[in-house]
């Protein structure tokens, strides 16, 4: 989802702020998975270093290639003239549709908080989600739990970072709008799921109800507003 983000972001809101965030994006997972190969978690992980080292070059890459991009993109007047642009127009949005935008908003910055403490306590998150004495107390299967969680974490928290900066900086939610519903529809079916397989995977089912309610009443309101624009 974090791929299909920044192609969007490509199409709505090609600004330097989005380059840099792509930047960022790479670093930090890199940085996940190089914990998971040389930090604490290494002995109960057993990552293999073969598979991941041509991601961890290619990672260097991408990040040389966003920071080209911001330089060059700088010292580029006809595309700070198109940038400028951009951010002039965006206002302009909230004026016409600011229910829908900042509801968006409002959501993506509600999910921003959710997750990021599972990124520093995914223990206390990953037991939030299953019913008590379901987690199995196994070092080596827990910790991969556990480290799972954490990436999850990472990713949920960027991905609804990246919806919230974009929603806000773009000049309209031709784009954005869409790629948010359908996000939300994959959310759902994920949570009908979890749900409808509850007893079997043992997980807790009111935390999946609260964000089906949220997640389904999101992508309704958002297609909604998008069709009333």
């Amino acid at each position: 989802m974090l791929g299909i983000f920044i192609i969007a972001s490509a199409y709505t809101c090609p600004c330097l702020p989005i380059v840099g965030f792509t930047a960022f994006i790479f670093i930090v997972r890199a940085s996940v998975g190089l914990r998971l190969m040389y930090g604490g978690p290494a002995q109960y992980m057993g990552v293999s270093t073969k598979n991941v080292m041509p991601l961890l070059v290619l990672t260097v890459v991408f990040v040389s290639a966003c920071i080209a991009a911001i330089f060059l993109g700088l010292n580029d007047p006809d595309y700070m003239a198109d940038a400028a642009a951009m951010e002039e127009a965006a206002p302009a949005k909230i004026e016409e549709y600011g229910a829908l935008v900042y509801w968006l908003a409002g959501v993506s910055g509600f999910f921003v908080l959710a997750n990021v403490p599972a990124i520093f306590m995914p223990s206390m998150a990953l037991e939030s989600y299953f019913v008590p004495g379901n987690l199995t107390e196994e070092k080596y299967a827990s910790t991969k739990f556990v480290e799972i969680m954490r990436m999850c974490a990472v990713g949920w928290t960027l991905l609804s970072f990246g919806q919230l900066a974009g929603i806000m900086m773009a000049p309209d939610l031709s784009v954005y709008g869409p790629m948010i519903v359908i996000f939300n529809l994959v959310f759902t079916g994920l949570f009908i799921y979890n749900i409808s397989n509850a007893g079997m995977y043992g997980f807790d089912v009111r935390p999946a109800l609260f964000f089906l309610f949220l997640v389904s009443s999101s992508t309704g309101a958002a297609a909604m507003g998008l069709l009333l624009i």
